[in-house]
């Protein structure tokens, strides 16, 4: 598995330095089309002569070549030989000589931002083929410094993806935050693909978490990232932890981004994705509870629900859905049967139906009735009992669809003959709600 994610990774990476390799080729061609493309090795272009030689800055004395560069009119020498050091793949005399060397030398005066931009466009091209990621960055880094006519926008477009996905193909979290940081001002949207990768590279770096979070909201506020649930998704949640950890601290002097409250933002955000992806969720507390439910789900996890979106639930007095109660309690409870029992089945719903969740878990017949029901389908017969036992000594009439579900449901023929008679005692106590056909959609 390990060896196919990472020829995966090799073939993306290919695919976009060569989507690159393309676009600069195209962009060359309209700035100097009657430059000749090879022409260091074949002579094609008249080349100025030094001590009555051909110029070749690569295999000439540092201090002749940077000579020759002082004259502005000799400029296009350094890219138009760096593009033909890399047609004949000489990608190592591009970056230690021409950009190391030479470039980056002392120099009288600034370069021309039309040299600045062509040579950073074959500085690029040889670092991606020689995987230099540092020397990668640099050259996205003179590409973003640019003003904007210097630079044609699909060029950037494209380099930021190479080096991007050069950066996450090498796992390198320093270069990946420092090439976000480059193109984040340049306001270049990431590919949805792309975008997914990096936010999950994010996430998964062990630098402080809340300065994480705040990287992944600016860069969508820049709008770096391309939109899908997935990213959009892990937006709230960087949101979400952002107001928390604000509210946490009581302070005020950073309640905003550019302007929008957290807040604000997490609630907007979400209401523009029920609208995108149809999402049946009736606010973003429910989404994200319901969210964090599919990680609770794995061994691992069992039982995480986020308690900063309980909380945030709490807060906002938003009851649970009859969708979020069945997810957390499938969330809550082991897989199945032969899985580590609570010590006491009574237990589970004293976390669940408490004072402290009265809000967001109320000790209700639609919210009892699909906790019960969820028990009984995930396979906890004994659970989906003691819950039965506690709703009657309330009184709380329990829909008699969950009566079926534990019924049917249930393994062990005492406890379904259990159920059966709970179902009949209750049904003469007039404490089990009949749930009528149009309802069945909205309680369950």
């Amino acid at each position: 598995m390990l060896m196919q994610h990472v020829s995966t990774s090799s073939a993306a990476n290919a695919a976009y330095i060569s989507r690159l390799q393309d676009t600069i080729h195209e962009h060359t061609s309209l700035v100097h089309p009657d430059a000749p493309g090879v022409a260091q090795f074949h002579y094609e272009r008249e080349f100025p002569i030094w001590k009555k030689q051909q110029v070749s800055l690569h295999s000439m004395r540092e201090a002749h070549a940077k000579t020759i560069l002082q004259k502005y009119a000799n400029e296009n020498l350094l890219w138009q030989e760096a593009r033909d050091l890399n047609a004949a793949q000489r990608h190592d005399l591009v970056v230690d000589v021409l950009y190391r060397a030479l470039y980056l030398g002392e120099r009288d005066a600034a370069w021309l931002p039309r040299t600045t931009s062509l040579f950073a466009q074959q500085v690029l091209v040889a670092a991606c083929n020689l995987h230099d990621v540092a020397t990668a960055v640099q050259a996205v880094d003179m590409l973003t410094a640019l003003p904007l006519h210097a630079v044609s926008r699909k060029v950037l477009q494209d380099a930021s993806h190479a080096v991007t996905h050069l950066c996450l193909h090498h796992d390198d979290a320093t270069t990946l935050t420092a090439v976000l940081d480059a193109i984040e001002p340049a306001h270049v949207t990431l590919d949805a693909s792309t975008s997914e990768q990096v936010v999950s590279s994010l996430l998964r770096n062990e630098g402080p978490l809340l300065d994480t979070h705040k990287r992944i909201v600016s860069l969508y506020n820049a709008g770096t990232w391309a939109s899908s649930l997935a990213v959009d998704t892990h937006v709230l949640w960087s949101l979400l932890t952002l107001l928390r950890a604000e509210e946490a601290s009581s302070s005020r002097a950073s309640t905003t981004t550019n302007g929008v409250g957290h807040h604000l933002q997490l609630v907007e955000l979400y209401r523009n994705m029920q609208a995108e992806y149809g999402l049946v969720d009736p606010d973003v507390g429910n989404y994200l509870v319901s969210d964090s439910c599919k990680e609770a789900r794995t061994p691992k996890t069992q039982g995480r629900v986020s308690s900063i979106a309980l909380s945030y639930m709490r807060d906002q007095g938003v009851p649970a859905s009859v969708s979020t109660t069945l997810n957390v309690v499938m969330a809550i409870l082991p897989s199945d049967d032969a899985g580590p029992a609570p010590p006491d089945a009574s237990s589970v719903w004293d976390t669940l139906f408490n004072d402290h969740n009265a809000v967001v878990f109320p000790w209700s017949t639609q919210h009892v009735s699909a906790a019960l029901s969820a028990a009984a389908l995930h396979g906890h017969s004994a659970a989906a009992m003691a819950l039965v036992h506690k709703a009657q000594l309330t009184r709380l009439p329990l829909l008699d669809v969950s009566y079926g579900h534990a019924v049917a449901t249930a393994s062990d023929p005492r406890l379904r003959s259990a159920f059966v008679d709970q179902y009949k005692a209750a049904n003469q106590g007039t404490t089990v709600r009949v749930l009528l056909l149009p309802d069945i959609e909205s309680a369950f």
